[in-house]
């Protein structure tokens, strides 16, 4: 019983996350990088943004690469919506 809430429930959320998501991308006030950071730094995999962004999981693996060699991947604050690293 509890399994079949939980699908359900799972399903629901997917939906809400995929409507945000179509919202967000209409307005084109974001990038597929900047939406890939977003989405990372919530704990997704790089499937689970492939899957979210319309793209294959390697071309997701790929905007997160990018976005490691230029330094912004774990250092995105999504609660602040900025780069928070410490200046050295």
């Amino acid at each position: 019983m509890e399994n079949i809430q939980l699908s359900k429930l799972t399903k629901k959320i997917d939906i809400i996350v995929n409507l945000l998501l179509e919202k967000r991308q209409k307005e084109n006030k974001y990038s597929d990088e900047d939406q890939a950071l977003y989405l990372s730094s919530f704990g997704l995999s790089p499937s689970e943004i492939g899957a979210l962004l319309a793209k294959s999981s390697n071309a997701a693996r790929v905007l997160l690469a990018k976005l490691r060699k230029k330094g912004r991947l774990q250092k995105y604050n999504p609660m602040i919506g900025e780069n928070c690293a410490r200046k050295k």
